[in-house]
Protein backbone atom coordinates (compact mmCIF):
# COMPACT_ATOMS: atom_id res chain seq x y z
CA UNK A 1 0.00 0.00 0.00
CA UNK A 2 3.19 2.25 0.69
CA UNK A 3 5.64 3.34 -1.93
CA UNK A 4 8.71 5.18 -0.52
CA UNK A 5 9.50 8.23 -2.96
CA UNK A 6 12.93 9.93 -2.99
CA UNK A 7 13.26 13.48 -4.22
CA UNK A 8 16.66 14.89 -4.24
CA UNK A 9 16.64 18.86 -3.14
CA UNK A 10 20.16 20.19 -3.80
CA UNK A 11 21.88 23.55 -3.52
CA UNK A 12 25.91 24.09 -4.30
CA UNK A 13 27.50 23.15 -1.02
CA UNK A 14 24.77 21.78 1.01
CA UNK A 15 24.37 17.64 1.43
CA UNK A 16 21.20 15.93 -0.14
CA UNK A 17 18.02 15.83 1.47
CA UNK A 18 15.53 13.28 1.30
CA UNK A 19 11.61 13.44 1.18
CA UNK A 20 9.30 11.01 1.82
CA UNK A 21 5.79 11.18 0.93
CA UNK A 22 3.02 8.76 0.55
CA UNK A 23 2.05 6.80 -2.66
CA UNK A 24 -0.02 8.23 -5.49
CA UNK A 25 -2.68 5.76 -5.12
CA UNK A 26 -3.37 6.65 -1.39
CA UNK A 27 -3.07 10.49 -1.77
CA UNK A 28 -6.05 10.67 -3.99
CA UNK A 29 -7.91 7.52 -2.06
CA UNK A 30 -7.58 10.02 1.27
CA UNK A 31 -8.62 13.22 -0.97
CA UNK A 32 -11.84 11.71 -2.61
CA UNK A 33 -13.14 8.05 -0.75
CA UNK A 34 -16.67 8.35 -0.49
CA UNK A 35 -18.64 6.16 2.17
CA UNK A 36 -22.73 5.59 1.26
CA UNK A 37 -24.54 3.86 4.56
CA UNK A 38 -28.51 3.27 3.14
CA UNK A 39 -31.34 3.74 4.14
CA UNK A 40 -30.03 6.48 6.58
CA UNK A 41 -33.48 6.06 8.36
CA UNK A 42 -34.88 2.59 9.10
CA UNK A 43 -36.25 0.16 11.88
CA UNK A 44 -33.46 -1.83 13.82
CA UNK A 45 -33.86 -4.98 12.50
CA UNK A 46 -33.32 -3.48 8.32
CA UNK A 47 -30.95 -5.02 6.41
CA UNK A 48 -28.17 -1.72 5.72
CA UNK A 49 -26.49 -1.12 2.01
CA UNK A 50 -22.75 0.16 2.85
CA UNK A 51 -20.23 0.72 0.07
CA UNK A 52 -16.92 2.39 -0.40
CA UNK A 53 -16.09 4.38 -3.22
CA UNK A 54 -12.93 6.51 -4.54
CA UNK A 55 -10.20 3.75 -3.03
CA UNK A 56 -6.97 2.99 -4.29
CA UNK A 57 -7.44 -0.18 -6.24
CA UNK A 58 -6.86 -3.19 -4.41
CA UNK A 59 -6.49 -0.74 -1.46
CA UNK A 60 -6.47 -2.29 2.19
CA UNK A 61 -9.17 -0.28 4.64
CA UNK A 62 -10.85 -0.69 7.85
CA UNK A 63 -14.36 0.06 8.60
CA UNK A 64 -15.53 0.99 12.06
CA UNK A 65 -18.98 1.37 13.70
CA UNK A 66 -19.65 3.07 16.90
CA UNK A 67 -22.89 3.58 18.77
CA UNK A 68 -23.79 4.48 21.96
CA UNK A 69 -26.27 2.53 23.59
CA UNK A 70 -29.59 4.27 25.56
CA UNK A 71 -27.28 3.86 28.60
CA UNK A 72 -24.41 5.89 27.47
CA UNK A 73 -22.31 2.99 26.84
CA UNK A 74 -19.44 3.53 23.92
CA UNK A 75 -20.22 0.65 21.27
CA UNK A 76 -17.54 -0.18 18.50
CA UNK A 77 -16.74 -2.79 15.51
CA UNK A 78 -14.24 -3.34 13.24
CA UNK A 79 -13.46 -5.30 10.04
CA UNK A 80 -10.14 -5.12 7.67
CA UNK A 81 -11.35 -5.20 3.52
CA UNK A 82 -9.74 -5.20 0.15
CA UNK A 83 -11.29 -2.99 -2.29
CA UNK A 84 -11.54 -4.37 -5.77
CA UNK A 85 -9.54 -3.12 -8.52
CA UNK A 86 -11.36 -0.21 -9.20
CA UNK A 87 -11.13 1.03 -5.93
CA UNK A 88 -14.55 -0.05 -4.54
CA UNK A 89 -15.99 -2.01 -1.71
CA UNK A 90 -19.60 -3.70 -1.50
CA UNK A 91 -20.04 -5.25 2.37
CA UNK A 92 -22.62 -7.17 0.65
CA UNK A 93 -20.39 -8.52 -1.76
CA UNK A 94 -16.59 -8.70 -0.79
CA UNK A 95 -15.18 -10.51 2.15
CA UNK A 96 -13.79 -9.14 5.39
CA UNK A 97 -10.55 -10.01 5.53
CA UNK A 98 -10.48 -10.08 9.82
CA UNK A 99 -11.32 -7.90 13.10
CA UNK A 100 -14.31 -8.92 14.62
CA UNK A 101 -15.73 -10.91 11.83
CA UNK A 102 -14.51 -12.90 8.63
CA UNK A 103 -16.35 -13.30 5.53
CA UNK A 104 -19.66 -11.76 3.50
CA UNK A 105 -21.05 -10.52 6.55
CA UNK A 106 -23.24 -7.26 5.10
CA UNK A 107 -24.38 -6.95 8.52
CA UNK A 108 -21.72 -8.04 10.72
CA UNK A 109 -20.29 -4.14 12.17
CA UNK A 110 -23.72 -4.36 13.31
CA UNK A 111 -24.36 -7.65 15.17
CA UNK A 112 -20.59 -7.28 16.28
CA UNK A 113 -20.97 -4.39 17.93
CA UNK A 114 -19.49 -4.79 21.37
CA UNK A 115 -19.37 -1.91 24.63
CA UNK A 116 -15.32 -0.71 24.71
CA UNK A 117 -13.77 -0.85 27.86
CA UNK A 118 -15.72 -4.18 29.01
CA UNK A 119 -15.48 -8.13 29.14
CA UNK A 120 -18.58 -8.24 29.69
CA UNK A 121 -20.86 -9.83 26.60
CA UNK A 122 -24.25 -9.38 28.43
CA UNK A 123 -24.16 -5.23 27.88
CA UNK A 124 -26.55 -4.38 24.96
CA UNK A 125 -26.98 -1.50 23.16
CA UNK A 126 -30.96 -2.31 22.18
CA UNK A 127 -33.33 -0.06 24.66
CA UNK A 128 -35.60 -2.08 27.37
CA UNK A 129 -38.53 0.01 26.64
CA UNK A 130 -39.64 1.70 23.51
CA UNK A 131 -37.00 4.99 23.08
CA UNK A 132 -38.28 7.91 21.31
CA UNK A 133 -35.27 8.59 20.18
CA UNK A 134 -33.25 6.49 17.65
CA UNK A 135 -29.98 4.65 18.12
CA UNK A 136 -27.17 6.32 16.09
CA UNK A 137 -24.40 4.36 14.42
CA UNK A 138 -21.98 5.85 12.38
CA UNK A 139 -19.89 4.27 9.97
CA UNK A 140 -16.21 5.00 9.13
CA UNK A 141 -13.34 4.48 6.79
CA UNK A 142 -9.63 3.98 7.67
CA UNK A 143 -6.30 3.32 6.05
CA UNK A 144 -5.60 -0.15 7.33
CA UNK A 145 -2.89 0.03 9.95
CA UNK A 146 -0.06 -1.77 9.29
CA UNK A 147 0.15 -3.62 12.73
CA UNK A 148 -2.75 -5.10 14.84
CA UNK A 149 -1.73 -2.50 17.54
CA UNK A 150 -1.38 0.92 15.92
CA UNK A 151 -4.93 2.83 16.12
CA UNK A 152 -6.54 3.53 13.34
CA UNK A 153 -5.76 7.08 11.81
CA UNK A 154 -8.17 9.54 10.71
CA UNK A 155 -11.25 9.02 8.80
CA UNK A 156 -11.71 9.30 5.03
CA UNK A 157 -14.98 9.12 5.08
CA UNK A 158 -17.82 8.63 7.48
CA UNK A 159 -21.56 8.29 7.16
CA UNK A 160 -24.39 8.10 10.18
CA UNK A 161 -27.52 6.14 10.73
CA UNK A 162 -30.66 6.37 12.51
CA UNK A 163 -31.85 2.57 13.92
CA UNK A 164 -35.79 2.82 15.07
CA UNK A 165 -37.17 0.23 17.39
CA UNK A 166 -40.66 1.38 17.09
CA UNK A 167 -42.87 3.48 15.24
CA UNK A 168 -45.28 6.36 16.20
CA UNK A 169 -48.37 4.01 14.34
CA UNK A 170 -47.92 1.22 16.90
CA UNK A 171 -50.74 0.37 19.61
CA UNK A 172 -49.38 0.37 23.13
CA UNK A 173 -51.42 -1.20 25.59
CA UNK A 174 -49.69 -1.86 29.79
CA UNK A 175 -51.12 -4.83 30.63
CA UNK A 176 -52.57 -5.96 34.10
CA UNK A 177 -55.21 -8.59 33.56
CA UNK A 178 -55.48 -10.90 37.04
CA UNK A 179 -51.92 -12.19 37.03
CA UNK A 180 -51.01 -11.09 33.76
CA UNK A 181 -48.35 -8.56 33.56
CA UNK A 182 -46.74 -6.64 30.49
CA UNK A 183 -46.95 -4.78 27.31
CA UNK A 184 -49.29 -5.49 24.17
CA UNK A 185 -48.58 -3.85 20.83
CA UNK A 186 -50.22 -3.93 18.22
CA UNK A 187 -49.87 -2.86 14.24
CA UNK A 188 -51.43 -0.11 12.83
CA UNK A 189 -54.75 -1.27 11.31
CA UNK A 190 -57.78 -3.14 11.78
CA UNK A 191 -56.27 -6.73 11.77
CA UNK A 192 -56.63 -9.55 12.62
CA UNK A 193 -52.96 -9.75 13.01
CA UNK A 194 -50.85 -13.16 13.70
CA UNK A 195 -50.50 -13.22 17.43
CA UNK A 196 -47.14 -13.80 19.26
CA UNK A 197 -45.91 -13.74 22.66
CA UNK A 198 -41.95 -12.46 23.35
CA UNK A 199 -40.45 -13.56 26.98
CA UNK A 200 -36.47 -12.49 27.70
CA UNK A 201 -34.93 -14.64 30.32
CA UNK A 202 -32.90 -11.78 32.50
CA UNK A 203 -36.08 -10.80 33.89
CA UNK A 204 -38.31 -7.93 33.78
CA UNK A 205 -39.71 -6.48 31.31
CA UNK A 206 -37.98 -5.88 27.76
CA UNK A 207 -40.01 -4.12 24.66
CA UNK A 208 -37.92 -3.32 21.81
CA UNK A 209 -37.68 -7.24 20.40
CA UNK A 210 -41.72 -6.89 20.42
CA UNK A 211 -41.64 -3.59 19.18
CA UNK A 212 -40.06 -4.63 16.13
CA UNK A 213 -42.23 -7.48 16.18
CA UNK A 214 -45.48 -5.27 16.17
CA UNK A 215 -44.17 -2.79 13.31
CA UNK A 216 -43.40 -6.27 10.47
CA UNK A 217 -47.23 -6.83 11.23
CA UNK A 218 -47.84 -9.19 14.55
CA UNK A 219 -49.99 -8.74 17.54
CA UNK A 220 -47.09 -8.76 20.05
CA UNK A 221 -47.34 -9.44 24.07
CA UNK A 222 -43.87 -8.80 25.60
CA UNK A 223 -44.35 -10.65 28.39
CA UNK A 224 -42.41 -10.83 31.75
CA UNK A 225 -42.47 -13.93 34.33
CA UNK A 226 -39.91 -12.74 37.16
CA UNK A 227 -38.71 -9.77 38.27
CA UNK A 228 -41.15 -7.05 37.26
CA UNK A 229 -43.75 -5.25 39.53
CA UNK A 230 -45.34 -8.12 41.65
CA UNK A 231 -44.17 -11.28 39.84
CA UNK A 232 -41.40 -13.53 41.27
CA UNK A 233 -38.69 -11.43 42.01
CA UNK A 234 -36.23 -14.64 40.47
CA UNK A 235 -37.15 -17.26 38.55
CA UNK A 236 -38.09 -19.92 40.88
CA UNK A 237 -40.89 -22.37 41.10
CA UNK A 238 -42.59 -20.53 37.64
CA UNK A 239 -46.67 -21.74 37.36
CA UNK A 240 -46.60 -22.99 33.79
CA UNK A 241 -50.41 -21.63 34.11
CA UNK A 242 -49.28 -18.19 33.84
CA UNK A 243 -48.07 -18.92 29.92
CA UNK A 244 -51.53 -20.52 29.09
CA UNK A 245 -53.14 -17.81 30.25
CA UNK A 246 -51.14 -15.50 28.45
CA UNK A 247 -51.35 -17.64 25.40
CA UNK A 248 -55.47 -17.40 26.37
CA UNK A 249 -55.80 -13.71 26.49
CA UNK A 250 -53.54 -13.00 22.62
CA UNK A 251 -55.89 -15.63 21.10
CA UNK A 252 -59.10 -14.02 22.42
CA UNK A 253 -57.97 -10.67 21.41
CA UNK A 254 -60.44 -9.26 18.97
CA UNK A 255 -57.34 -7.64 16.44
CA UNK A 256 -55.11 -11.14 16.92
CA UNK A 257 -55.79 -14.55 14.78
CA UNK A 258 -57.46 -17.07 16.98
CA UNK A 259 -55.47 -19.86 14.88
CA UNK A 260 -52.40 -18.10 14.26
Amino acid sequence: MWRTVHAVLRTPGTPLLLRRSMSTSALLAQKSATLTVTPKTGLADELLDIKVEGLGPRERVTLRASAVSYRGRLFRSVAHYEADGRGGLDLARDRALGGDFTGVEPMGLLWSLTPVGSEDPCFSQMPRGVMKTPLKVEVTVHHAPQQQAVPLGPALASAQVQRWFSSPELSRARLQAGRLRGVFLLPPGDGPFPGLIDMFGDGGLNESRASLLACRGFATLALPFFGYEDLPPIMKDLNLDYFEEAAKFVQSHPKACSNK
